[in-house]
């Protein structure tokens, strides 16, 4: 099969938008109405992107306080007045 070219399809020009002075993206050549605007929160969105891959990183389970815990119960410890009250206290504190 012979696919020959298809109706006006012109050419495909320019890279890669590249961001201006006004943090608004814009292909070589381009005129205003091909222009992209980032807003004010997807710049702060991007800032904080960092930090989100960090947070990803750590356990979803903080061993060390179920391991002291575990201890007390094993121990007979647990729970005492001062558990109860600050457990109390989280609580209700929302």
């Amino acid at each position: 099969m012979d696919v020959g070219r298809i109706g006006n399809t012109g050419r495909i020009t320019g890279g890669p938008a590249k961001p201006d002075r006004k943090g608004t993206a814009r292909r070589d050549g381009a005129d205003k109405s091909e222009r992209v605007a980032i807003s004010g929160e997807a710049k702060q969105a991007e800032g904080v992107l960092p930090y989100v891959r960090v947070v990803r990183q750590l356990p979803d389970i903080r061993q060390d306080r179920v391991d002291e815990v575990q201890r007390k119960i094993d121990s007979g410890s647990y729970p005492d007045d001062n558990d109860i009250r600050e457990t109390a206290k989280r609580l209700l504190s929302g």
